[in-house]
């Protein structure tokens, strides 16, 4: 016998093949997302969880954190991350 585990794989798996099928173009852009979510190095209590509907150009991430202090350093640490990109992007811009 199967445990209920194995189905909820398989069940995911389908879903997802059915998913690249209809929306081709959608399912390269989740699997960018995820791929780009992955090399994150998050701050200690932080997740990111993302729409399973991503037909608009923009895109909501939700940033859940486990208890107020985590939420703080997290947020100091993402407004430092991109000030450092916008700041990168700028230069680059300058250099071309």
């Amino acid at each position: 016998m199967r445990s209920k585990k194995f189905g909820l794989n398989c069940y995911r798996r389908i879903h997802a093949c059915l998913w690249a099928k209809r929306y081709p173009l959608l399912s390269e852009k989740r699997k960018t997302i995820k791929m780009e979510m992955k090399g994150l190095p998050l701050p200690k209590g932080m997740e990111i969880h993302y729409p399973e509907n991503l037909e608009r150009e923009e895109l909501t991430l939700s940033l859940r954190f486990s208890n107020s202090q985590d939420l703080i350093s997290g947020l100091d640490e993402i407004k430092y991350r991109w000030e450092q990109e916008r700041v990168e992007r700028i230069l680059g811009m300058l250099r071309e």
